[in-house]
């Protein structure tokens, strides 16, 4: 489980009225598994259902957040080979599946936002070194 304190940060945290984007503190919960394949080669795979910190009264002015804040459910994979003790390559695969969100028009703009909606779908393709 992992929290996320948007409202911490002024830019995301403080509401439209006073220059932020009114977003909530969220979390995150994920699980996962290691599969040892051979003594250089694991495979990971992973899911993660995440709370969205965008409420309805303030998707307006969340229209050029990043993308990943709309994903709600996700799945991971990692291929690792163990090139020494001390480096190993990584290849990732994540995708989040798509997710939307519509403004209520309850927010401060009186009603003129409302319907605008928002939607997001991730697909990220990954190689690293640690």
């Amino acid at each position: 489980v992992e929290g996320y304190f948007w409202n911490k940060v002024r830019g995301s945290g403080n509401s439209p009225s006073k220059g932020g984007l009114g977003w909530k503190n969220t979390f995150a919960t994920m699980t996962g598994i290691n599969h040892y394949i051979h003594t250089d080669w694991t495979l990971r795979l992973g899911y993660s259902y995440n709370k969205i910190p965008i409420s309805h009264d303030n998707v307006f002015f969340s229209a050029f957040a990043p993308g990943n804040a709309l994903i709600k459910d996700s799945i991971a994979s990692v291929l690792s080979y163990k090139v020494s003790q001390s480096l190993s390559l990584n290849i990732n695969a994540i995708y989040g599946f798509k997710n939307k969100i519509t403004d209520n028009g309850k927010g401060v703009l009186n009603g003129s936002s409302k319907n605008t909606t928002l939607s997001s779908e991730i697909f990220l393709a990954l190689v690293g070194v640690n």
